[in-house]
């Protein structure tokens, strides 16, 4: 019977058992073969060791080199040695067919017209790519000349350029096209961008008596007439901190400053021990200029209570004198307002805000959701509304009218709300948070109509600020960059830097309190400028 068995080839035998339950000898001979012809050819198909593999690819690169001449596969370390001058190429020579990295420094063949999907996984450099990244380069540097130039001419042409668009506003204004507040917002929103420091003045430098340890200012509250300043500082090798009233008055231009206008410090001031959480100017009528509520608590020992305080700073007779304390108890104070349109004040405390009648001292407690009011706006007389930002990311509205301490509406944030203002038309509210985004929102539709982005802010309770006029909006950031913003349509107008660099073990302390206005001083003779208090001075910059 002919065999189909090749030479060399052995049939997969399969396991079985003959009819007394063994496996036969032949069967077994027959399996012992298979398992080590296979053995044999995996083992040949093995691949080599990886030194193996890597000599053997040397070996290959030293033969190609060889063969094609030591002219045809150059590398960036190539030396061109001129006499006793020997230097390396970092450019790489120019070699027809092939492309030089520099940031590989390697050198790549060039294929014509490849297509296939595989080599383009591969990266396979092709003539397309190498004009592609050509042009990329040509690019990066035309536009880098284009940055310099621009550079190079922005001091002379921004005031050229914000000539011409002003001469431009007039004329149109003239024609009845715009009012004068498009002209004035123009002028503002341009010049922001041209801010210059022309001066500053050291606090400690003043004659005060008061002044002589001042470390930082931490906080810095312009008064409605913007000819007054309350600050709050840092005192040196101490936990205390001192409330001060600056008055704020034009100053003429001279060789070492071009400030328009100077601060000074008054003797009207207050110093304590515990921590100040938050102030605010309290006047009691419309000719009260001195009055201020600010909140404390204990940070030196913790049976200290949680203080509200409304006090005369400028009283020089006992009768005149003015001082009113609310004891808050161990609670926690963060933040307080005052109605100017009654004599009544809210404080933000834990998982509640209070408000407390100053001449009757009634108190009443308004339900928060169990968080934290961190930041307070009360609203004009007939509406009587709080408006409180909580740490659980709320804006909450109470009716003061309603006998229910429940809110009536209120407002989503994502992280906890660190500041609210209320707009003069008080349709809309601007609201910053935890995460650093500030939102205004509409009132009427409980909608967010603009944000405001590039703020930065991590945990600090850092506050934003508007303009009188209410078209720029302005902040510092945790990063100590102060940035403007149109109030109108978000954009960012103007970024400006720390003149300190930010220490990370004491950046409170570095944060600028920025404040502007268009009216500093006192009665004519006012003047437009943005102050910045900073460490132990104040700085001044203008837009002209």
């Amino acid at each position: 019977m002919p065999s189909n068995r090749k030479k060399g080839k052995y049939p997969v035998v399969k396991s079985g058992v003959n009819k007394f339950g063994k496996t036969s000898e032949r069967k077994r001979h027959f399996e012992q073969k298979a398992d080590n012809h296979n053995r044999n050819s995996a083992s040949s198909t093995k691949q080599l060791p990886r030194e193996k593999w890597k000599r053997k690819k040397e070996w290959n690169t030293k033969l190609q080199v060889e063969h094609a001449g030591p002219s045809r596969y150059p590398t960036a370390s190539t030396s061109v040695k001129n006499g006793n001058d020997e230097s390396t190429n970092s450019d790489g020579l120019e070699i027809p067919g092939f492309h030089y990295d520099k940031e590989k420094k390697k050198y790549f063949r060039i294929l014509p017209g490849h297509s296939n999907p595989r080599d383009r996984c591969n990266k396979v450099i092709t003539d397309e790519l190498v004009r592609a990244k050509r042009l990329e380069e040509k690019q990066h540097e035309k536009d880098a000349l284009k940055l310099e130039q621009c550079v190079n001419r922005q001091a002379h042409s921004k005031n050229l350029n914000t000539s011409k668009n002003v001469v431009r506003i007039v004329n149109k204004m003239k024609l009845g096209q715009i009012c004068s507040e498009q002209l004035y917002r123009h002028i503002l929103n341009s010049g922001l961008s041209a801010l210059k420091l022309c001066g500053k003045q050291t606090i400690n430098g003043s004659h005060s008596t008061f002044a002589y340890n001042i470390e930082s200012m931490y906080k810095m509250v312009p008064n409605s007439n913007q000819d007054r300043i309350l600050g709050l500082w840092t005192l040196r090798d101490s936990m205390a901190q001192r409330i001060q009233i600056l008055e704020v008055s034009s100053a003429i231009k001279t060789a070492e400053s071009d400030a328009p206008c100077k601060v000074s410090l008054t003797d009207s001031a207050v110093q304590t021990g515990a921590k100040i959480t938050h102030m605010c100017w309290a006047p009691m009528s419309d000719a009260d200029d001195s009055s201020i509520l600010y909140t404390s608590m204990g940070h030196i020992t913790f049976d200290y209570p949680s203080l509200a305080m409304v006090r005369n700073l400028a009283s020089t007779r006992v009768d005149d004198f003015l001082c009113m304390e609310f004891n808050l108890g161990s609670k926690a104070a963060w933040t307080c307002a005052w109605n100017k349109y009654s004599v009544q004040f809210s404080v933000g405390s834990e998982k509640c805000a209070l408000l407390i009648d100053a001449q009757t001292r009634k108190l009443w407690e308004l339900y928060t959701n169990k968080s934290d009011a961190l930041s307070q706006a009360f609203s004009k007389w007939p509406d009587r509304l709080l408006y409180s930002g909580t740490r659980g990311g709320h804006v909450l509205c109470h009716d003061l009218r309603s006998s229910s301490t429940r809110y009536v509406s209120s407002l989503r944030h994502q992280l906890g709300v660190c500041c609210v203002r209320l707009m003069q038309d008080e349709n809309y509210l601007i609201a910053s948070d935890f995460q650093g985004k500030i939102k205004r929102w509409d009132l009427r539709k409980r909608k967010v109509v603009q944000e405001y982005g590039g703020h930065v802010n991590e945990y600090l309770q850092l506050p934003f600020e508007v303009d009188e006029t209410e078209t720029i909006l302005y902040a510092a950031g945790s990063d100590c960059i102060t940035r403007f913003w149109n109030i109108q349509d978000g954009r960012l107008l103007h970024s400006l830097p720390a003149p300190y660099k930010a220490d990370s073990y004491y950046i409170r302390g570095l944060i600028p309190c920025v404040a502007y206005s268009d009216n500093w001083g006192k009665g004519d003779m006012t003047s437009s400028a943005l102050l910045m208090g900073i460490k132990d001075e104040m700085r001044f910059y203008t837009m002209y």
